[in-house]
């Protein structure tokens, strides 16, 4: 998708895109575009990394990740684009910030937020070292971890989770 918005509206040519097309998620995309850099002997300075803003911390810390050993390390520059906040309008729910409305569902804004929690986590099901191993480890202040299991047993998010 940002390889046709480049194409179209900064108007660059394939031969100077540079697209990782193999991975299946944001731990693979991290290696992947290491090892297509390494491969092209391309050492970037600095990387700008943009993703869905619900996810865009979780792939900063991805990709921090991949490179933490590494002495040629980029600067990583994270541009969501926009920051979304859930409020309360007229006593309706509705999500604000700069991205135009429609983007999510009310029920896909509440889902990915709430997967989100679950990537954080380190263990067995999360991303953190116990895990998927694809970052290291997220502390979770109490409070959130409580919110978030309430949230998950009133809501059946986490039934979404197991099933996909």
């Amino acid at each position: 998708m940002l390889a046709a918005i480049a194409r179209t509206f900064a108007d660059l040519p394939d031969d100077r895109l540079l697209l990782e097309g193999e991975s299946r998620n944001c731990g693979e995309n991290a290696a992947f575009s290491q090892r297509l850099l390494d491969s092209r002997a391309i050492r970037p300075q600095r990387v700008i990394l943009i993703q869905d803003p619900l996810l865009q911390r979780r792939t900063d810390a991805t990709f921090r990740w991949q490179w933490r050993d590494r002495s040629d390390a980029p600067r990583f520059i994270n541009w969501p684009v926009f920051v979304p906040q859930l409020r309360l309008e007229a006593g309706q729910p509705r999500i604000t910030g700069a991205a135009p409305q429609g983007l999510w569902t009310l029920d896909r804004f509440i889902s990915l937020l709430m997967e989100e929690v679950q990537r954080l986590r380190n263990d067995e099901q999360g991303y953190g070292p116990r895990g998927k191993g694809f970052f290291a480890e997220v502390i979770l202040p109490d409070d959130i971890d409580a919110a978030w299991q309430r949230l998950m047993r009133l809501s059946g998010v986490q039934q979404r989770i197991e099933g996909s």
